[in-house]
């Protein structure tokens, strides 16, 4: 087995865990070194899975819908991965009619190593487009912020999203980075599989580098002076963030640096207050996105409403 199918099998749940049972154990060592806290079983449970936060409704649905995620991703991803293998198979099959001659060359480290990169970049371009439009297109709004009404952040909140988002987000990047993959296809003589594989080892290294598991989590943790290059962990706490000052903030996901290029970058302060959840809605209406219903079918409502107002103002100006 090589290394890069070695990482493709790592599980996900255990690239999160490690890296927050890591912070969680090492700011609770510190908090004891420093006499704020004294051991306890009980503290350290408490630190690391807030028990106020954990029995809110806001954290229940997380919970749900992680398992339900869980039972229907596979399905998910094969809807939104199969317009990157079209686009990269009829982009290998181009380059191949325009060049008939071409001899394609294996792979080498150096080659692999620029496509990773090139990949990388790419798909942080496309899920910072995404994620822009999500929040600026009421429609997928509607759909996205199901994600943003989350109280309280924890690692089952980053599933915490409606299914056409998920797709949607995953579509939008498939649409990018399939054009480098047909290239590299193409120049090296790779099978979609093989792009697939090193796309995939590429987004499981970028989630670990830049410590994707505490994005959604208590732990302020930020990178100093590389958040100029990395989105940290207390970046994307501030992108869930209800106050004025911090909207429409750190879209990037793993590359801060689109971030800092259009202007909508914040590095947050040490000791920086978060107040989670939707603004603008009432307890009554933010409460609503807490169930099975706010959550899947609530969206198709608001758009429906949504929709009804504009026919109605669009006939009333006629």
């Amino acid at each position: 087995m090589s290394y890069v199918e070695y990482i493709a099998r790592v599980p996900i749940f255990t690239v999160s865990l490690l890296p927050f049972a890591g912070v969680a154990l090492l700011t609770f060592v510190i908090q004891l070194w420093i006499g704020v806290r004294r051991f306890s079983i009980r503290g350290f449970l408490d630190h690391c899975f807030p028990f106020e936060a954990w029995k809110a409704a806001s954290a229940h649905i997380d919970v749900k819908i992680f398992v339900i995620r869980k039972l229907t991703d596979r399905f998910l991803d094969f809807l939104s991965l199969a317009p990157f293998t079209v686009l990269a198979t009829l982009i290998d099959a181009y380059l191949m009619r325009r060049f008939p001659g071409y001899v394609a060359k294996a792979a080498a480290t150096q080659g692999v190593i620029l496509f990773c990169i090139i990949t990388f970049v790419t798909s942080e371009f496309a899920d910072y487009v995404t994620h822009y439009t999500e929040h600026k297109v009421p429609v997928l709004w509607d759909l996205h912020k199901i994600h943003h009404a989350a109280e309280f952040l924890s690692p089952f909140t980053a599933k915490r999203e409606h299914p056409l988002a998920f797709v949607y987000q995953r579509v939008g990047n498939s649409l990018f980075t399939a054009v480098p993959a047909g290239i590299f296809m193409f120049t090296n003589g790779l099978s979609i599989a093989d792009t697939l594989l090193f796309g995939l080892c590429v987004n499981y290294v970028g989630y670990v580098m830049t410590l994707g598991a505490l994005k959604h989590s208590h732990f302020p943790v930020n990178f100093g002076w590389l958040d100029r290059i990395f989105a940290s962990p207390h970046m994307h706490q501030i992108h869930h963030s209800s106050l004025p000052h911090h909207w429409d903030r750190n879209y990037g996901i793993n590359l801060s640096i689109f971030d800092w290029i259009f202007g909508t970058a914040y590095q947050p302060r040490k000791g920086e207050v978060i107040v989670y959840g939707l603004a603008g809605e009432t307890p009554e209406q933010h409460a609503a996105y807490h169930s099975i219903y706010g959550s899947y079918l609530k969206p198709f409502v608001d758009i429906g409403r949504r929709a009804s107002r504009r026919v109605a103002s669009s006939e009333a100006a006629t």
